[in-house]
This record gives C-alpha cells, sequence and structure tokens, in this order.
C-alpha cells in the first residue's frame, strides 16, 4: 500500500513530457512547492503542436518502405475549437501581435501560445530537452511510492538513472497512430499513411484520395485537399452502407460507407457497393495511448484503448498517488481540463488534498466500466468525454477549491460542435468598407473565420468618427458653402456619454491606458483605444489608408454574388478596379450630416453649422449662439459652449409650443420649443413666442445614412433614414450573404420578418427614422446566431442607469456614480480576457 501523506509535503517529481499537459503540470507542481524535472524527447516545447521538415517513415504502412505522402509545413489546417475556449484558465489564449489573428488559428499559433506559457512561468528551466525516456518502474520491489527513471540525453550522449518521489506521465495519446483494418491491402499497390503525416494539400494534386474516418481531422483534411485533389472519398464506420452523398459546396468531395475490401489493381470497393481506382488511403482513425517505457506489474495496463484501471482517468489505485497520467480523456476542451487534473495531483501530491482509499477508488472505476457496458459503449470509449467533460471538470473543481467550468465556455464548445457539423468551412476574399470602429472588429472577425479581408479607409488613420483633425471643410451643411463655418483645431473638451466598461468589444476591454484615466473618457482615449485594438490585432496591415471607395456594384448583371470594387489611393494616386466575393459596408453613419429645416434660412446673415463640425468653445466667446436638437451632442455642446457664450438657447422638437426654461446651474442657458422662422435682420423666432438676435445657428439633428458609393439597383435604399430592407438591419435579403457573413435564413423569411418589424413600428406610430432595433434584444438575438453569450447583466444595467443620471444630473454624472458593484462584476469579466499587464 501507498504511503500516506503528511500535510503540505514538498516531493521530487519527474513529469514525462513537455506538450501542453506536461507544461501546466510542471506549473502546477511547482505552484505546490515540489521540485520538478520535465522530460521532453524534442527540443523544444510544444508537443503534438510540433511539426517539422523531417520526415520519418510510416509506422503505419504495411510496408515500411513504401512512399508517405508528406510535407513540410502544416500551415493550411486550424483548430477546430475557438481559441477563448482553449487557453489555460489563468492564461487566456489571445491573439498576440504579429500571430493568427484568427478566432480558429492556425497549429503554429498554439505552438507560440503555448512558448509563451513556458516562458512566463519560466519552465523551460526545468526541462531536459531532447531526453528519451526508455524505463519508469517502482524504485522496489514490493513498492515505497519510489520511482525508478533511466533516461538518455541525445546531444550530451548522457545516460541517467534516478529515482524520483513521483512520476506524472503526460505523453499525450496524439504518438502512436491507429490504423482500420482493410481486407487486401497487403497486396494493394497504391500509397498508405495516417493523418499524424499529413502537413499540406499539394501533394495530393491530382490524385484520388480515400479518407479513412468520421472525425474532425478527416472533415478538415478532406476539404483541405479537395481543391487540388482530382477526387475525395470520405469512408466512415458510423455512416449506413448505402451511403454515397457528394458534399454540398465541393464538386469532387463524396461520403461513403466504410470500405470492404482493396484489389491488387488499386481499386477500393466500398459497402454501398460503388468501386474506385484510388492512389492514396489516409487513416484519420486516431490513436492508441502508447505507454512503452512503464513498467507496472500489471497494476495499469491497456486494454482497446482503455488505460485501466484509472481513478477518475488519472490516478491508478494500486500507485497512488505516486504514479499519476494527464489527459487521458479525449473529444474534450483539452487545456482547462488539463490544468484541473494538473492542480489536483499537485494538490495530492502535497496532502492539502486527499484521495479515497484504494477500495473505494476501485469501486467507482468498477462502477464506471459497469455503466459503460450497460449503456453498449465499448472498451475503446472509456476515456471519451464530450459533453460530460464539464460534469468531470467541476468534479475536479471541487476537489481543487476552483470555480466550475465558464457557462460561456460550455455553451462555446456545445455550439462550436453544432456549427462544424452543418455549416462547411469556407473563405471568401472580402471588401470592409471603413477603418473606425465597426471596420476595425468586422476586420479582425473576418479573418478569425478564415477571410482574406482589404479594408478601404479615406483617412490617413483607423478611427473613423473619433477622428479629429486640424483640416477645416467647408460645411457640407451650409446653405452657402463660402459661409463662414465656426470651427476649431482640437476636440478636446467634450467627452463619452457612456462609461469606458460598457463601450469597449467584448474581449479587448477599454480599460485605462496611459491616456485619460477617467471613467466617461475624451474622445482622444478612444481613438487611442480603436489604435490599440488595430495594432494589437495586426489590422493595420490589411488597410489601405488614404483610399476613396468611388463605386461598388454587382461584378456582373443578373448577380454572381462577386461585387466589383472600384477604388483611389489618393498618396500612390493609384486607381483600382477589383472583384470581391464579399462587401461589408462599414463606413458608419456619422458622415453626411443631416439639416433641420428652418423656413428663411437662405436669407438669415448668421453663421450656420453642424455639430459634426464643433471642436472646441472659445470660437463662441461672447455669441448669441442657438442649437436645435434634443439628442447627447445638443445637451454636451450647450453645456460646453454656456461658459464662453453670451447666451445659450436650445430648440428641441420634441419640446412642447410653450417651452422657455431657464436651465438651473446656468445664467445664460435656456431650453425652447422649436424655431418658427428666422429673418434678414439676424432674428429668430421660437414656436413659444420669443424672439432673439442670433449669431450662430448650430445644428445637432444627426446624420443620414448615405452610401454613395454604393449601387444595389433598388436592392438597398434610404427613404426618410430608413435603410432597407436590411434583415436584422444587416442582409439586404436579395442580395444576402454577400454583403455581409454566411448561415443566415432564406430570401423569403427574412422578407417577411422585415415586413413584420415595419408594420409593428407603424402600428405604435414610430416614424421611419426611428427604425433601428432595442439595442439589448437585438444584441442578444446576433450572440445565438454566433453561439457567444449574451449581453452581460451588468452591461446593461450600467447603460441604463447611466441614462437615468444622465437626465437627472447633467452636469456631473460623468464624474459622480454609486455603481460600484456593477464596474467590479464588468472587470472580473475582463479578467477572462486580458492579460495582467493590460489591466
Amino acid at each position: 500500500m501507498a504511503p500516506s501523506l503528511s500535510p503540505l509535503r514538498s516531493h521530487h517529481v519527474a513529469v514525462i513530457g513537455a506538450g501542453a499537459a506536461g507544461l501546466v503540470a510542471a506549473r502546477e507542481l511547482r505552484r505546490e512547492g515540489h521540485s520538478v524535472v520535465v522530460f521532453e524527447r524534442q527540443k523544444q516545447v510544444g508537443g503534438t503542436w510540433i511539426y517539422t521538415d523531417h520526415v520519418e517513415p510510416d509506422p503505419l504502412s504495411v510496408d515500411p518502405t513504401r512512399p508517405v505522402v508528406h510535407s513540410s509545413v502544416y500551415a493550411t489546417l486550424r483548430t477546430n475549437l475557438p481559441r477563448e475556449c482553449m487557453g489555460y484558465i489563468d492564461f487566456p489564449f489571445v491573439a498576440r501581435s504579429g500571430g493568427d489573428p484568427r478566432r480558429f488559428p492556425s497549429h503554429g499559433e498554439v505552438l507560440a501560445y503555448l512558448q509563451e506559457f513556458a516562458k512566463e512561468f519560466a519552465i523551460e528551466e526545468v526541462i531536459r530537452f531532447e531526453t528519451a525516456v526508455e524505463r519508469v518502474a517502482p524504485a522496489a520491489e514490493g513498492g515505497n511510492g519510489k520511482w525508478r527513471v533511466e533516461s538518455t540525453e541525445k546531444e550530451k550522449r548522457v545516460r541517467r538513472d534516478e529515482v524520483y518521489d513521483a512520476v506524472v506521465v503526460c505523453n499525450g495519446h496524439y504518438i502512436e497512430p491507429r490504423l482500420a483494418d482493410i481486407p487486401g491491402i497487403s497486396s494493394w499497390p497504391g500509397k498508405e499513411m495516417h493523418s499524424h503525416n499529413y502537413r499540406t494539400p499539394e501533394p495530393f494534386k491530382d490524385q484520388v484520395v480515400v479518407l479513412i474516418g468520421n472525425s474532425a481531422s478527416a472533415i478538415d483534411i478532406s476539404r483541405d485537399i479537395a481543391g487540388h485533389a482530382k477526387e475525395v472519398h470520405v469512408a466512415g464506420r458510423s455512416n449506413p452502407a448505402d451511403t454515397f452523398i457528394k458534399q454540398p459546396g465541393y464538386s469532387n468531395l463524396w461520403m461513403h460507407s466504410m470500405i470492404e475490401h482493396v484489389n491488387k489493381d488499386g481499386s477500393v470497393v466500398f459497402q454501398n457497393g460503388q468501386t474506385i481506382l484510388v492512389d492514396v488511403i489516409m487513416h484519420c482513425t486516431g490513436y492508441k495511448y502508447h505507454f512503452p517505457f512503464l513498467e507496472t506489474n500489471g497494476s495499469v495496463t491497456v486494454d482497446d484503448n482503455r488505460v485501466g484501471p484509472l481513478y477518475k482517468h488519472v490516478f491508478p489505485p494500486e500507485l497512488a498517488p505516486w504514479l499519476s497520467f494527464i489527459g487521458i480523456p479525449w473529444q474534450v476542451v483539452p487545456f482547462p481540463l488539463f490544468e484541473l487534473q494538473s492542480k489536483w495531483i499537485a494538490g495530492v501530491l502535497s496532502g492539502r488534498i486527499m484521495l479515497p482509499s484504494k477500495e473505494d477508488m476501485m469501486e467507482d472505476i468498477k462502477s464506471l466500466y459497469a455503466t459503460l457496458e450497460a449503456q453498449g459503449i465499448q472498451k475503446r470509449y472509456t476515456h471519451r468525454m464530450g459533453i460530460a467533460q464539464f460534469e468531470y471538470n467541476d468534479w475536479l473543481a471541487t476537489q481543487c477549491g476552483c470555480p466550475g467550468t465558464e457557462e460561456w465556455r460550455k455553451e462555446m464548445y456545445l455550439t462550436t460542435g453544432v456549427r462544424k457539423r452543418t455549416t462547411p468551412e469556407t473563405s471568401h476574399h472580402v471588401a470592409d468598407i471603413g477603418a473606425g470602429a465597426a471596420g476595425l472588429v468586422a476586420a479582425r472577425e473576418l479573418r478569425r473565420e478564415g477571410h482574406s479581408v482589404v479594408v478601404f479607409e479615406r483617412q490617413k488613420q483607423v478611427g473613423g468618427t473619433w477622428i479629429y483633425t486640424d483640416h477645416v471643410e467647408t460645411d457640407p451643411l451650409s446653405v452657402d458653402p463660402n459661409r463662414t463655418v465656426v470651427h476649431s483645431s482640437v476636440y478636446a473638451s467634450l467627452r463619452t456619454n457612456l462609461p469606458r466598461e460598457c463601450m469597449g468589444y467584448l474581449d479587448f476591454p477599454l480599460v485605462v491606458r496611459s491616456g485619460d484615466p477617467r471613467r466617461f473618457p475624451s474622445h482622444g482615449e478612444v481613438l487611442a483605444y480603436l489604435q490599440d485594438f488595430a495594432k494589437e490585432f495586426a489590422i493595420e496591415e490589411v488597410i489601405r489608408f488614404e483610399t476613396a471607395v468611388e463605386r461598388v456594384a454587382p461584378a456582373t448583371e443578373g448577380g454572381n454574388g462577386k461585387w466589383r470594387v472600384e477604388s483611389t489611393e489618393t498618396e500612390k494616386r493609384v486607381r483600382r478596379d477589383e472583384v470581391y466575393d464579399a462587401v461589408v459596408v462599414c463606413s458608419g453613419h456619422y458622415i453626411e450630416p443631416r439639416l433641420a429645416d428652418i423656413p428663411g434660412i437662405s436669407s438669415w446673415p448668421g453663421k450656420e453649422m453642424h455639430s459634426h463640425n464643433y471642436r472646441i468653445p472659445e470660437p463662441f466667446k461672447h455669441q448669441v449662439v442657438v442649437l436645435i436638437g434634443n439628442s447627447a451632442s445638443a445637451v454636451d455642446i450647450s453645456r460646453d459652449i454656456a461658459g464662453h457664450a453670451k447666451e445659450v438657447h436650445v430648440a428641441g422638437r420634441s419640446n412642447a409650443a410653450d417651452t422657455f426654461i431657464k436651465q438651473p446651474g446656468y445664467s445664460n442657458l435656456w431650453m425652447h420649443s422649436m424655431i418658427d422662422r428666422v429673418h434678414e435682420d439676424g432674428s429668430v423666432d421660437f414656436q413659444n413666442g420669443k424672439t432673439i438676435l442670433v449669431d450662430v445657428i448650430m445644428h445637432c439633428t444627426g446624420y443620414k445614412y448615405h452610401y454613395p458609393f454604393l449601387e444595389t439597383n433598388g436592392s438597398v435604399t434610404v427613404d426618410d433614414n430608413r435603410v432597407g430592407p436590411l434583415y436584422k438591419d444587416v442582409f439586404p435579403p436579395a442580395l444576402a450573404p454577400y454583403l455581409s457573413f454566411i448561415g443566415i435564413p432564406s430570401q423569403e423569411d427574412m422578407m417577411k420578418d422585415i415586413k413584420y418589424f415595419y408594420a409593428t413600428l407603424e402600428a405604435q406610430g414610430i416614424p421611419k427614422r426611428y427604425t433601428r432595433r432595442t439595442q439589448f434584444e437585438y444584441n442578444d438575438w446576433l450572440a445565438s446566431q454566433c453561439g457567444c453569450s449574451e449581453t452581460e447583466q451588468w452591461r446593461k444595467e450600467m447603460y441604463l442607469t447611466t441614462g437615468v443620471r444622465k437626465k437627472a444630473h447633467p452636469e456631473t454624472y460623468r464624474d459622480e456614480w454609486e455603481d460600484h458593484h456593477l464596474v467590479s462584476q464588468a472587470y472580473q469579466d475582463f479578467s477572462l480576457y486580458t492579460l495582467t499587464c493590460n489591466m
């Protein structure tokens, strides 16, 4: 029997493998106070995520000398789980600067993430690279909890024979490939390989390939090589015997039932009766658990891919806690599971966490085996988790005193699985119009999904409406274009009307950086945030700055989903005429200002401007100013200039006709009803009967939706500021999905939804110009489509309470608040996405 542990003891532990499991095991063991040596047979950390230029003979070939289809770089395939789901719990797998920005990243990006993890926690200092473990066995007969580890270090030709208190096996289960049993394969003349040796699709050009398997590797590789191979056939054991289906979206990809036998002439016969001449058979059939170095005198065996007996897939009862395994379960979100298993093992070894007795552990194992048998689940699926992993993870978390699996991680895993089965991966060449807040995040998400993107931006930098330059443009809304426009060079005094916590992108919070520390920051701070975002996700590399889009139109009459984009690059004087698969319009609706209709304005002698051109209050010194509007800009600007102007009057269309109210706290600021008319002598008549001599009228009247470059043959129109018809404010049904993303409902269903929405607004007496929907209901609907979590409750409450406080305390709401509990909740969520250095 294994000796009992004294509380919080430190042990000398050998960790076998420096892949994802071994790295986090080493960190958790050291955190718990144990000394660690990690044995790694390769030259670097990363385990199964390392793909080198070395080509090994195919270990699964019946004839080891048979040529293996192989290439040097595994560049095209990507993870089948999003990065947010994959990372260790306290070291999120966020996109790094200069890396792969896609949400489902390449294998190289995962390797880079593991290398950063090893560096961050100084794990490499305890790793012996290029060291093969040849034997792990009990140090003495009868057992004393010690383990003898014999290893050979290749570079230094050093052979060691050492004794450790405990061994943690982390060599993974992606080492020993498993081969399907195919009658006649010994005399079949083609090339045979395992997905373990697959790298790139080019070697399969013009070949006929059969892949065996229904797993992610078979699905991904079949689609990857379909663009090069003559034909691709996927044979799955779980497919019905008559299966013969051409895959949608592919002209050369078929699903089959299993192979029945192969022949000397190179043909392959399927159970569905089809016979095909084949060049390559690729086994996408998984791996065997393989521990050739481990001697346990029968305490641990591998039988039909069941490693056992193992208590909770980790501890063999006869040898616990001195021998343990990490990473045995499969069909899981791997890294968080490895982390929890590591924490459990480290705590058990230190004595902080107690294991059940050997007898109780064996009873638990027997109960598991009996349950699997009763459900008709074969031995080889003993360690398959699927949805059961979260119950398992939560059990591990209770043992370690950690929080359970986050709800968003569970939902993300499940929705990704659904989308993976129903949506083939398709990459498009997309034009993204605008590099403001919308265009930047659109570019990131498109690239995360694997699309190639070009962003067109007419200004010199990212930021869109948040950019305020020294350039003074002629007021586009002036009746007389030559009339002087009140304008200044720096927009420094106004601040956002929402707190920073509410504003930022979900996984890139607008936290305080080196700029404006206020909770309601300046516009310059928002611009700096957008610049940081563009840099973090390497978006500038796909932006064409100072490039005006002049025309966007269907590439051919009748439509084929392609779009012609004509643009001119100012600096280089380059004019381009290009074709894209899709166009995403992100030019914003803060470009074309809207002007109120004022009787007599053509002969009124004062200055007229739009809030679009407002910068600072000083130019209004000693002047009488009328602002038109009830929006945030009218409220903010009126108060901003009240300290300089002689008088400030705010006229609102929604104010009652007799409104004339002096604003509390101001000696020179009044609220009015709407303007009735203006006169040649400079006076302004209000509907409340007041007449005032005025120097400046400022229109705080919003903007028009404006797409002068877009030609859709009437499929999209702007009528009284309603852009439509648009399904969920995004997709024009007649042109979807080529003006947006994939996976949307049919054109008929979209039109029904739009007509119903319009009818509802009309019944409520809501004018066309207020067509936009309730944002949180809309956001949550979008989230459900994307497989994302709904809007956080704190964000909803923060938005609503800010609005209430803005009305009640317009002077102080930006600098005084009582929602500290919401701020705390926000930063707890932010910690899921940001590293400590960004907080």
